[in-house]
């Protein structure tokens, strides 16, 4: 899946926020071949809903429970100044944290805090 961690988990990773974070907020790559694999975690994460998830249901943000905790799929969000930040802008400089074993793309403490 082509991600980058946003919200409270990038601020716990970075240090910046020392409570623990109820979601885990994912800016997404949109495209066919993304979403199939995000549809194929999230069934595999146990998503709570009835039948199989469609992938045009993720062509808007949307929240997701799944017995793992709630992950918010984003394709875009506000920044400051309401501006729009997209997946290419923090792929593009995105940070990776090891976390048991696994790695996790987040954004940098730089975007964390532009304003």
């Amino acid at each position: 899946v082509a991600y980058v961690a946003i919200g409270g988990i990038s601020g716990m990773l970075h240090g910046a926020i020392h409570y623990i974070t109820q979601d885990v907020d994912m800016m997404v790559r949109a495209g066919n071949d993304n979403m199939e694999r995000i549809v194929a975690a999230l069934t595999e994460l146990g998503v709570d809903v009835e039948g199989p998830i469609d992938p045009n249901d993720l062509a808007l943000n949307t929240q997701w429970r799944t017995q793992s905790g709630p992950i918010d799929i984003l394709l875009s969000a506000v920044g400051p100044n309401e501006t729009e930040i997209t997946f290419r802008e923090l792929d593009l400089s995105s940070q990776l944290f090891e976390v048991d074993n696994f790695w996790v793309a987040t954004i940098t403490s730089r975007m964390m805090y532009r304003n």
